[in-house]
């Protein structure tokens, strides 16, 4: 008799626990739902950088040397640029809104003090960036053992010609970027990865020489 009494009370109860329990979501989600959606929407759509974003990561990715402007002294410090124009970074200066590429510092004047200004290093990196670009576009069968194959590239059709220069890579920054742009993450790190490798070996080779010179000098 008490089960059927506390069944009949849990049936007739059962709409208003439904009611409650669907205006306690409504509001939970009013109140604390859609704020914290909004939190999440505006840090996930804040833009990064001032700078074009797509110039900016190119220049990165290719280890140029940046340039930047504060109280009238020029800096050439990677690290202070980072600082200045990456928005969630607490120095960020919205001052700092337009990136100029040159071809070296010497180039690196006369520019308005809002203006970042960059241009390729000039260590051996580039170097070993360059050929092993043309390395990765004109890749044999053989080459690709070991590597995922990918559709056949060639500089012409991103309207570039052999030999890639460093030139191109602030002239021509656009159509080497979208060249870049063919190669899959992976791939772009091994030629990052053995454009270092070059860098380094290429040092070490030079080192090693000019020490042999100086032996048999004495």
């Amino acid at each position: 008799m008490r089960q059927l009494f506390l069944k009949d009370v849990f049936i007739t109860l059962m709409p208003l626990l439904l009611i409650v329990v669907g205006f306690a979501f409504f509001y939970g989600l009013i109140f604390f739902g859609l704020p914290m959606l909004a939190a999440w929407h505006r840090d996930n759509t804040q833009v990064r950088f001032m700078l074009p974003e797509d110039k900016f990561i190119y220049a990165g990715d290719f280890r140029f040397q940046f340039q930047i402007t504060i109280d009238g002294e020029r800096h050439a410090s990677n690290v202070l640029v980072n600082r200045h124009v990456d928005t969630f970074h607490p120095q960020f200066d919205p001052f700092f809104d337009e990136l100029v590429f040159v071809h070296s510092e010497e180039e690196a004047v006369g520019f308005p003090d809002n203006v970042i200004v960059a241009w390729p290093s000039t260590d051996l990196f580039t170097q070993g960036l360059i050929y092993n670009i043309l390395w990765a576009v004109n890749r044999t069968p053989d080459d690709w053992i070991g590597h995922p194959r990918r559709d056949v590239l060639t500089l012409e059709e991103f309207s570039l010609s052999d030999p890639l220069t460093v030139t191109d890579l602030v002239d021509n920054w656009e159509k080497v970027r979208a060249l870049w742009c063919a190669f899959d993450g992976p791939e772009q790190m091994s030629i990052l990865s053995s454009a270092r490798e070059y860098g380094l070996r290429m040092t070490e080779d030079a080192e090693s020489a000019k020490s042999d010179v100086v032996t048999r000098s004495n």
